[in-house]
């Protein structure tokens, strides 16, 4: 039988040995060979003395029997009357059709009941705050309390998730949460993911501030990795969601920054150490206050020397090399049209 063919039949659940067809298929041929030769519905006797011309086919009558019923099952044959005293067996190529389509859409409705299920499984494991999980166990083992004051970050992912954690989901409405991005490279390769938690917590009525430093908008890594269409849709989004009442101002400024962080409130603070690989800590204000205050002090003065994206005048773009980069004069036009 075609190698191809073969590996449908094994999808669809007729599974057959290599080079060989299973039983379930011998029966089958058995048939569909006697049904054509008869030209009509076939009893089981003729199926069977079909089956024994094969010598080496070797299989008690009810064995036969509970193939046949098999078959039934799945709609590949058909039983003349179900109410009929000798049962006689209809196979075709209409039986076949519409047995394999059965098949199709039984197995189809089982991999969306996986999926459905494992969707729900991974919504569960996402909503699982380690921190607390892990603060909880340790309480309950030694009977002490401890809390999270410092992690060590190794790469983007775990880096949303400390997000997550620490910064978006316990953020409350009247909170700050300043934010930094003075470098590209891998820190921009999944924005929709990162972006998407400074949204959710901005219209939770957490107050989001976003410094971004001109270089990172004129980088390979951000011309690269999206369209001007894709720079402009953010920027227009932000915008939409301060006309909204929402607080969510994205402010730029040239000449670099000292830190590349996100920080809630004075509490805790991530702080990005190197790009490549990509590291980074995440520390509350109990375990360093004076790292936390420098870097928030630090933010705030550039934050009120930063030019808000949306409000800039030409002359503060120009200066910024905005106008001369043939990307980000496409940015800006295409915010302009939206």
């Amino acid at each position: 039988m075609d190698e191809k063919l073969s590996e449908i039949l094994g999808i669809l659940g007729l599974k057959i040995g290599k080079g060989q067809e299973s039983r379930m298929l011998t029966v089958l041929r058995a048939v569909l060979d006697t049904t054509e030769e008869l030209e009509d519905a076939v009893t089981f006797g003729k199926i069977y003395e079909n089956l024994q011309r094969e010598g080496d086919f070797k299989a008690s009558k009810a064995w036969v029997h509970r193939i046949l019923k098999s078959l039934v099952d799945v709609d590949i044959i058909r039983l003349e009357s179900g109410d009929a005293i000798r049962r006689r067996y209809i196979g075709n190529v209409e039986t076949v059709v519409g047995g394999l389509e059965k098949l199709k859409g039984d197995i189809e409705e089982e991999f969306i009941s996986q999926i459905d299920h494992l969707t729900k499984q991974k919504s569960e494991v996402s909503s699982i705050d380690c921190s607390s999980v892990g603060q909880d166990l340790v309480e309950a083992l030694t009977g002490k309390p401890q809390k999270l004051s410092s992690r060590f970050i190794t790469g983007v992912d775990e880096l949303h998730r400390v997000l997550h954690d620490h910064i978006h989901t316990p953020a409350k409405k009247g909170n700050i949460i300043r934010t930094t991005m003075s470098w590209g490279g891998p820190w921009v390769k999944s924005p929709r993911e990162r972006l998407g938690k400074y949204i959710e917590s901005a219209r939770k009525g957490v107050d989001v501030r976003w410094l971004v430093d001109a270089q990172v908008l004129l980088s390979d890594g951000v011309t690269k990795n999206f369209t001007a269409d894709d720079v402009a849709g953010y920027f227009v989004e932000f915008a939409k969601l301060e006309a909204e009442g929402y607080k969510f101002d994205v402010r730029v400024i040239s000449g670099g920054m000292a830190y590349n962080q996100s920080s809630l409130n004075d509490e805790a603070l991530t702080l990005i150490i190197t790009e490549d690989p990509p590291t980074a800590i995440y520390v509350t204000r109990n375990f360093n206050k004076d790292l936390i205050d420098t870097v928030i002090r630090s933010f705030d003065t550039l934050w009120s020397k930063a030019v808000s994206i949306m409000k800039a005048k030409p002359e503060e773009l120009q200066k910024m090399g905005f106008l001369e980069s043939p990307f980000m004069a496409s940015v800006l036009k295409k915010m302009s049209e939206r």
